[in-house]
């Protein structure tokens, strides 16, 4: 089986194909890896022994593996008990609610450790598809109008709920034109990551991490983090989510499946 950075160089990034509908059956898992990550997953990054991420076997051995910093955390529910964490296992075998670090400034740091942990732990857990409608290659500048109203950064929650209720509200575009905001800059930092930023100071950076078959429907999925960030003239609001989404190539997006992000366990696993 190819590596994965092979298989990056010679593909690309997923997209929808096109607005007709096709699902091919896939005839042979060993042409390539059907379950596969990219330069998102970052998990390697924070280990304190530099890991290949070569298969999911060894993602699997990173989840248990040292970080290259620990971290002091208390909850909401009891401030006064400081637990020290330095593993992802140590991190998703517990059930956390209203987490923090005991050091402020390290929490933003943390927060996109956790991040990745549940990334590994989805990309262990996904199995190759029977069948896909994936293909190549996306057009970052259209994802606006493919990803989900759920991908859209909303700081207030009830605020979000409502639009969410909105059967006109199908995609982040829709969720920016209820704003009035638009999107003034749109750059590619690299094949699988794309920026925005809208005219309130909202930036949105959304990076592909993985594809497979997160639901064990069969079919192709795609991992993705959304890293926004609002800006205020004093301070800001930030936000780093995952999401599964399965393409709909007869409307030409994807559609939501799950959200994970810290605090909150994803119910695929």
């Amino acid at each position: 089986m190819r590596s994965i950075a092979t298989f990056i160089l010679s593909a690309g990034i997923l997209s929808l194909n096109g607005c007709a509908t096709e699902t091919r059956v896939v005839e042979s898992i060993n042409a390539e890896p059907l379950v596969q990550w990219y330069e998102g997953f970052m998990l390697p990054d924070y280990l304190a022994v530099p890991t290949k991420a070569e298969n999911q076997t060894v993602i699997h051995s990173m989840l248990f593996a040292q970080w290259n910093t620990a971290y002091d955390i208390v909850t909401e529910h009891n401030p006064d008990e400081v637990v020290s964490i330095s593993s992802c296992n140590e991190y998703l075998s517990r059930q956390y609610d209203g987490l923090s670090t005991v050091l402020e400034y390290e929490y933003a740091y943390f927060r996109m450790i956790a991040t990745m942990c549940h990334a590994g732990d989805l990309i262990v857990r996904a199995q190759p598809p029977t069948a896909t409608s994936l293909s190549y290659p996306l057009d970052g500048k259209m994802l606006p109008q493919q990803l989900p109203a759920e991908v859209a950064f909303v700081a207030s929650e009830s605020y979000r709920a409502d639009l969410l209720r909105n059967p006109k509200v199908q995609t982040w575009a829709d969720v920016l034109e209820v704003l009035d905001n638009q999107i003034v800059e749109f750059s590619s930092e690299s094949p699988n990551q794309f920026h925005f930023e809208t005219d309130d100071g909202e930036i949105t950076q959304i990076s592909l991490i993985a594809r497979g078959d997160f639901t064990g429907d069969g079919l192709d999925e795609i991992l993705i983090l959304a890293e926004s960030y609002f800006r205020m003239a004093v301070g800001g609001y930030s936000m780093d989510t995952l999401y599964v989404l399965s393409p709909d190539t007869t409307e030409n997006r994807f559609h939501f499946v799950q959200e994970v992000y810290l605090n909150k366990k994803s119910n695929l696993m």
